[in-house]
């Protein structure tokens, strides 16, 4: 389950723990997907924020919940995911 919350001039989204898969599935549904910030789904997790979605959500801002966890999320900064989202300048 994803929602995206419009207040005044910004937006957010929120895609829990939608991973690749879900991702398409918003993106094939042509639903506006911009948003302000972007909670990262499923904790940065690398099934997770593909390019294509992260280029149609293109959030100025990018929220990443963690915590010790026995998951490994998210990954490293190292890792292709948080490289990716950092090359987006996010």
């Amino acid at each position: 389950m994803a929602i995206r919350i419009v207040h005044g001039d910004k937006s957010f989204i929120f895609t829990g723990d939608a991973e690749h898969e879900s991702e398409a599935e918003m993106l094939r549904s042509g639903h506006e997907l911009q948003s302000d910030l972007y909670l990262v789904g499923h904790h940065g997790s690398s099934g997770s924020s593909s390019e294509a979605f992260l280029d149609a959500v293109n959030p100025t801002y990018a929220v990443i919940q963690v915590g010790e966890n026995s998951y490994g999320h998210p990954p490293s900064r190292n890792h292709p995911q948080a490289r990716r989202t950092q090359f987006k300048g996010i």
